[in-house]
């Protein structure tokens, strides 16, 4: 969300260069801010950036207002990519005839979106009845194949009063200002959609101003708003760990499904059908009054597609089910399916992880917005001998050049001594490297051909058999796949990231945590690293229970001591890309590149030695108990 956030903030100021001369209100609030906008739209020609309109209860800030005579042009700009020849606002399907929202329906990826502008035109249009108000959006244009290089660098992001703050350079040459990668395009007919017809939910549908009416209600009266529990729930920011309910915290998830109907003091902490694995029929469950996951039979799951090998997606759900309802907290291990797994890798084994990011205004020349850009890798070696080490990394941290290509050669080099089997976590690696191959082809069709052989070679391309579809001599094996096939442990629940699946099996695992508990990973340590002093990384809590070692990695420091008060920690992808964005457009000192550039090494070198661990539990749990079978 951060990286997001801050990807936004750019877009923004961009916007602001593109509709220039305008008068910027941002650092102003409350009434001085509707009383300038006021003041403002007295003359006959202004463009106003954050313009505060009022009526009523109601307020808006319009990104950008424009206003030509008697004509208001609202300009809500967004960081979201669109094909200005492809994409449609409506969603093609329709509602059905029974349904009180029958007809057409706007596209759920833009409805909120919509909603905002919309918002902003029925204000305005109650607050200055005598304009012609015309909505627009202005979005990235994913059409733009941009030219130069150094326009996403002329935005940095720096603090101010705790707040992060786009500061546009003053030298910014007007070349880079063309053409435009972002666009603005009439949502008229949307916004009319909205107005006037009845699509907002309260206890009865309402259009836009009822609703408008109801929530302002609300608002002053200070009352919570009627609950809607559904089977989106799932996604809820306010679902919370039990265990942060037992330090005092509340769930607003809980809250609502309680009123709801849902929930009893009874039954609150028992796992839900949200928590099912890969769940489809959530909504089904839901409405037939089926709530808990204890509750489910195995035919509420729908057919069972028994998979070629290994657990099929509905068996796994059951499996999930079925300790649940027993109370089972014992791991379940497809030992048939690990057998084979484990005879058909070839020694060395390679762990490879990648780190990338895409963002809306392109770093480098002839890309265009949201391209893959790949940083950062770590790549440990496991020998047929089990001595395991941090082989290879690889990091690119100097501002404004591109580094694919140059992170592609270094993957080739580390991984084409020896004919081992390649592994990584989900797809996104084999996703990021087919990327740099188009690259590749589309702005170096007459070099690095090897890069591009390399590529092809470790990589799959469409559904296994389908028409089109390729697959390398030495394609990457997906350890995520390997472990919905072959293993579940409750603690997991309805989650095989590696975030989860790590602390799951160091505190399951009697072998690991003999190995890992002492002092043998590090810098010259039994097993080497190539960024880590010797440690131990298993570590016991007073409950007995093993620490995440995502939750023990150091903090961003530099050599004073001196936390970085913005990025504190990198122990996900999110803060890592966000970390890694920041060494492109922040001014920074070299202490703090350093820093930041250390954290981004340590936390990749933990995601494939996670995977290292994974990989010796299940051979561990086939040799210790596959007999058994």
């Amino acid at each position: 969300m951060k990286a997001l956030a801050e990807g936004g903030f750019q877009v923004g100021a961009l916007s602001k260069l593109y509709y220039d001369g305008g008068v910027d209100l941002e650092e102003l609030h409350g009434e001085p801010a509707v009383s300038k906008t006021q003041e403002l739209l007295k003359q006959d020609q202004v463009t106003i950036y954050e313009a505060a309109i009022q009526f009523e209860d109601f307020l808006v800030r319009v990104d950008i207002l424009k206003k030509n005579g008697e004509r208001i042009d609202l300009i809500e700009v967004k960081a979201k990519s669109h094909d200005f020849e492809k994409d449609s606002f409506f969603s093609k399907i329709k509602r059905e005839e029974s349904s009180p929202k029958r007809g057409s329906v706007l596209s759920s990826a833009w409805e909120p979106y919509l909603v905002d502008v919309a918002f902003q035109t029925f204000v305005t249009r109650k607050a200055y009845p005598k304009f012609q108000i015309n909505p627009y959006l202005c979005l990235v244009d994913k059409r733009v194949t941009y030219p130069h290089s150094g326009l996403h660098q002329c935005f940095l992001i720096k603090k101010e009063n705790d707040r992060p703050k786009v500061v546009v350079r003053p030298d910014i040459d007007q070349k880079l200002l063309s053409p435009k990668i972002l666009s603005a395009v009439s949502v008229a007919k949307e916004v009319e959609f909205l107005i006037k017809e009845e699509v907002f939910s309260t206890p009865e549908p309402e259009d836009l101003s009822a609703y408008s009416y109801f929530l302002a209600s609300l608002l002053k009266a200070d009352t919570p708003g009627p609950v809607y529990a559904s089977e989106t729930c799932k996604g809820c920011e306010f679902r919370i760990p039990n265990s942060l309910e037992k330090k005092g915290l509340k769930s607003g998830f809980k809250q609502c499904w309680s009123e709801a109907g849902f929930l009893t003091d009874e039954n609150k902490d028992l796992p839900t059908v949200l928590d099912l694995w890969d769940n489809r029929r959530a909504k089904k469950h839901l409405e037939e009054d089926v709530v808990f996951l204890k509750d489910l039979t195995q035919d509420a799951l729908g057919e069972n597609k028994e998979a070629l090998s290994g657990l099929s997606r509905v068996e796994r759900q059951w499996l999930q089910v079925l300790k649940t309802k027993t109370n089972d907290k014992e791991p379940y291990f497809d030992f048939d399916y690990l057998e084979r797994f484990l005879g058909e890798v070839t020694f060395p084994l390679h762990f490879i992880d990648f780190e990338t990011t895409r963002v809306a205004i392109p770093f480098h020349k002839n890309q265009t917005p949201y391209e893959q850009i790949a940083y950062q890798f770590s790549h440990h070696l496991m020998h047929e001998n089990g001595r395991i080490e941090h082989k290879t990394q690889f990091i690119h941290t100097t501002p404004g050049q591109f580094p694919n290509f140059e992170f592609a050669r270094a993957l080739m080099n580390a991984l084409n001594k020896d004919g081992g089997t390649i592994f990584r976590y989900s797809h996104h690696e084999n996703t990021t490297l087919n990327d740099i191959a188009r690259q590749l082809g589309e702005f170096r069709p007459d070099g690095f051909p090897e890069i591009i052989e390399f590529i092809e070679s470790i990589t799959k391309s469409g559904k296994d058999g389908e028409e089109g579809s390729r697959k390398g001599n030495r394609s990457m094996i997906d350890l995520c796949e390997v472990v919905k096939k072959s293993f579940y442990h409750p603690s997991m629940k309805g989650s095989n990231s590696i975030k989860v699946v790590t602390p799951t099996i160091l505190s399951d695992s009697k072998f690991l945590q003999q190995k890992y508990s002492k002092n043998i990973y590090g810098i010259g340590g039994e097993i080497s690293s190539l960024n880590f002093l010797p440690k131990a990384w298993v570590v016991f809590d007073s409950l007995g229970i093993a620490q995440d070692p995502y939750k023990t990695l150091p903090p961003v420091e530099i050599d004073d001591g001196y936390r970085l008060t913005d990025i504190e920690m990198i122990n996900e992808g999110g803060g890592a890309s966000v970390a890694w964005a920041r060494m492109q457009f922040t001014e920074m000192s070299e202490a703090e590149r350093k820093a930041i550039a250390d954290g981004l090494l340590r936390y990749c070198e933990l995601d494939t030695l996670s995977m290292v661990w994974l990989f010796e539990y299940l051979r561990n749990a086939f040799q210790t108990n596959g007999a058994k079978r």
